[in-house]
Order: structure tokens, then C-alpha cells, then sequence
């Protein structure tokens, strides 16, 4: 009889354990998907203040949506075989959204190519960058992690508010949106490389 019992407390704490992690990696994963959103939205806002056409925003937005679609594709890809861990893709990501932001001309940067070279030579590196981040950050954020599993309810969140919240973000701070976005990406980076420190600790005991 006191078998059960103590196989019952033995439970109780790996399960508490599960449902914290869970909730973390929820969160933080969120807090990454807006981030991501957040980066999107300045892409798109950078590419309408150019010139306010209406086609260079929607080809921006339409890369970054291939981009996401070929990480889809390339995440199924990955997990028939040893996927790299989730930390280097989100490292990937931030250092492409920081090294753009750094590089990338100011709004109204004038230029002395003819009409048609010059559209195209601040277009192209707008659907690149597009394509990269937008592949990028679904190889990131779709990758299965050992720590945890984000739950259905976070994707549902995901698709019904971080858009709008990044869209927000740039709307009503377009100064402090880039931070705002880089600092969402922080707390899943932690976690990310947290969780591949502890993977390589069983590995060396073995």
C-alpha cells in the first residue's frame, strides 16, 4: 500500500516542473514571436517611407512570407535528421536584424542613379533582408526544443496579436521600435542557449 504512494510524491515534482517550463518557454517564445513581428513591421514601414508605393511594400511583405514558408519546409526537413540547436538560428536572426539596422541607408537618402537603377538598388536589398529574416525567424521559432513544447494556445496567440502588436510598436514609437524589438528577442535567446549548455551536460557524463 505504501508503494503507490510514494511512486505518487515521486510525480508531483517532474510534473510541477513540466508545467513551469511549459509556461516559460511560452512566454518567452511569445515575447520572440513579437519580436520578430516587430522587425517585420520596420522592413515594411522602411520600404513605404521610400517613396510611399504601395507595390515595394507589398513585395517586402510578400518575401518575408516566402522566406517564413521555405523555413516551414526546411524545419520538417531538419527533424528527419540531428538539427542544429534553436540558439543559432535565433543568433542568426538577431545579428541580420542588427547588422541591417546598422547598415541600412536613412530614410530620404538621396541618390544620382537614373529612375530605374535607383529603384532597384534600394528595393533589392529590401526583399533580401525580407527573405532572410523572414527564413531566419521561422527556423527559430519552429524548432522543437528539448526543454519544452510551445503550446497550442501560444501559436494561436501568436497569429491573433503579434502582428498587431509590432504594427502598434512601430506606429506609436517608430524611434524605439528597434530596441523594443530586440529586447522581445532576448528572453528566448536566454532560454535557447540555457537549454544547449544543459543538453551538453549529459552528453559529457555519458
Amino acid at each position: 500500500m505504501q508503494y503507490p504512494c510514494r511512486n505518487l510524491h515521486s510525480m508531483q515534482p517532474y510534473t510541477f516542473d513540466t508545467a513551469v517550463r511549459g509556461r516559460i518557454l511560452n512566454g518567452c517564445w511569445l515575447l520572440a514571436a513579437a519580436g520578430t513581428s516587430t522587425m517585420q513591421m520596420l522592413l515594411l514601414a522602411q520600404a513605404w517611407h521610400r517613396d510611399q508605393q504601395a507595390t515595394r511594400t507589398a513585395c517586402i511583405a510578400s518575401a518575408w512570407l516566402i522566406g517564413t514558408l521555405i523555413g516551414g519546409v526546411v524545419n520538417s526537413a531538419l527533424r528527419r535528421h540531428s538539427a542544429p540547436p534553436a540558439i543559432i538560428w535565433g543568433a542568426a536572426f538577431l545579428g541580420s536584424a542588427v547588422g541591417w539596422w546598422a547598415w541600412a541607408p536613412p530614410v530620404g537618402h538621396a541618390s544620382t542613379f537614373p529612375l530605374m537603377l535607383d529603384l532597384v538598388a534600394r528595393t533589392l536589398p529590401l526583399l533580401g533582408m525580407a527573405l532572410l529574416l523572414g527564413l531566419l525567424s521561422s527556423l527559430w521559432l519552429g524548432q522543437q526544443r528539448s526543454w519544452a513544447a510551445v503550446g497550442e494556445r501560444a501559436m494561436l496567440a501568436r497569429n491573433a496579436v503579434c502582428l498587431t502588436f509590432g504594427l502598434a510598436i512601430v506606429w506609436s514609437y517608430p524611434y524605439w521600435s528597434a530596441m523594443v524589438g530586440l529586447l522581445c528577442l532576448l528572453p528566448l535567446l536566454l532560454l535557447d542557449l540555457l537549454t544547449a549548455l544543459l543538453d551538453q551536460r549529459p552528453s559529457r557524463v555519458d
